[in-house]
């Protein structure tokens, strides 16, 4: 199974969502107040992860450059969409299935079928379900 995967990962700070070159191991995070360099060539200080926090607007332009660095350009068709693992809790890690839009490049929000918007900055994309299905996307 392909799960589309970037060198880069997400964090709020300064009442955005800001991307950060590499990629944070589990368990491992920011504290609030720590100076992060961001792929927007920007030294923010970082914000506590909070449920708040994650619905912060994504910085146009760490979008942008993280778009740019990971290439992914998909051909059509339909993928299965989740959240990524540390913004929500596993029980609610399902796969949805979404649509990706004409010209096949990554939107800001996926779009499932069942309604439910997952923000790209906070997705995880595989041309498969992985893990637990989401049944209202399945019968859609």
């Amino acid at each position: 199974m392909n799960v589309i995967r970037s060198n880069h990962h997400w964090h709020p700070a300064e009442f955005r969502q800001h991307a950060i070159p590499g990629i944070l191991p589990p368990g491992e995070k920011h504290e609030g107040g720590e100076t992060i360099k961001t792929l927007c060539k920007r030294s923010v200080s970082a914000a506590q992860r909070t449920e708040l926090t994650w619905q912060w607007p994504v910085c146009d332009e760490c979008m942008q450059a993280a778009k740019e660095l990971s290439g992914v350009v998909f051909t059509g068709g339909t993928v299965a969409v989740r959240f990524a693992a540390g913004v929500v809790s596993d029980s609610k890690r399902q796969s949805h299935m979404a649509t990706v839009p004409e010209g096949g490049e990554v939107p800001a929000s996926w779009l499932t079928f069942c309604g439910l918007e997952i923000p790209a900055h906070q997705a995880e994309v595989s041309q498969h379900p992985t893990g637990m299905p989401c049944v209202c996307c399945m019968v859609e």
